[in-house]
């Protein structure tokens, strides 16, 4: 995980990378979801976004936080 620490409000921009495959059409979608959910739960920001990617670096899953 990269960005959780930096916070400043006005363009925060996590992203989570997994050892899934198949990116957001794959298998692990919903694994992706899940994890950007739960990062949306834990984390706050008035303009942030987490970004989920496989192990390909390919998109899984993003969410605002």
């Amino acid at each position: 995980m990269t960005g959780a620490d930096k916070r400043n409000d006005i363009l925060d921009a996590a992203e989570v990378f997994t050892d899934f495959s198949g990116g957001l059409m794959g298998p692990h979608q919903g694994e992706g979801k899940l994890i950007a959910s739960a990062f949306t739960s834990c984390y706050e920001s008035k303009n942030g976004l987490v970004t989920v990617y496989d192990k390909d670096g390919e998109l899984l899953a993003n969410a605002n936080y």
